[in-house]
């Protein structure tokens, strides 16, 4: 089997593991023995738990950015694209939202590696959001606007509303995301009422 290949698999049995059971109740050796590893196998392809999960995060960003720009190659209006884009945002939560929860601990998510896989998703959404934006832009449905700096603002906007919840509930329910895709959709029906051709 080729090395890429293997690869592969070691990273979609990290992914079902790390999904249903979290980062803390995970071991190399499980996810080893899933495959029919030894662990020595798994290491030469990850050094350690914090290189697996990086690479995870980053392929899990990868599926994510395949999404958006499925979503951005549809036809529709802008403000239902950014409305579909906050369904989509919390089915991917929902899918990997144990995982997604222990990324804010400190002994995980201060890793370099997984803070650099996180910024690189980040902003390649970003670039993407604002070519689709500057597009609305120059066929006049959108004012003439910086297309970058609104897309920094709805981003931020976003983030916030989302540190809020964690904020008050470090663990929220899932009534507390509710609310959250609910605040960041009317918060962005506001900005794009904002931003449309008269």
């Amino acid at each position: 089997m080729k090395s890429a290949d293997k690869q592969e698999q070691i990273l979609e049995a990290a992914v079902r593991r790390l999904s249903h059971f979290g980062v803390h109740k995970t071991t190399l050796t499980e996810i080893a023995d899933d495959l029919s590893l030894s662990k020595q196998a798994l290491t030469y392809y990850y050094h350690d738990k914090t290189a697996l999960i990086a690479a995870v995060v980053s392929k899990i960003a990868g599926d994510y950015l395949a999404d958006v720009e499925k979503l951005a190659a549809q036809e529709q209006a802008i403000e239902q694209l950014f409305i579909n884009l906050v369904d989509m945002r919390h089915r991917f939560f929902e899918r990997y939202k144990l995982l997604f929860l222990q990324m804010n601990l400190e002994d995980i998510g201060h890793s370099t590696d997984i803070h650099e896989a996180k910024m690189q998703v980040i902003k390649a959404e970003e670039a993407l959001l604002v070519n689709v934006l500057q597009a609305a832009i120059e066929k006049g449905e959108v004012r003439k606007i910086d297309a970058a700096h609104t897309i920094q603002l709805m981003m931020d906007m976003q983030a916030m509303i989302i540190y809020s919840v964690k904020h008050v509930c470090p663990f929220p329910t899932e009534e507390h995301f509710l609310q959250l895709m609910k605040k960041q959709k009317e918060v962005l029906q506001l900005m794009i009422n904002g931003i449309m051709s008269k």
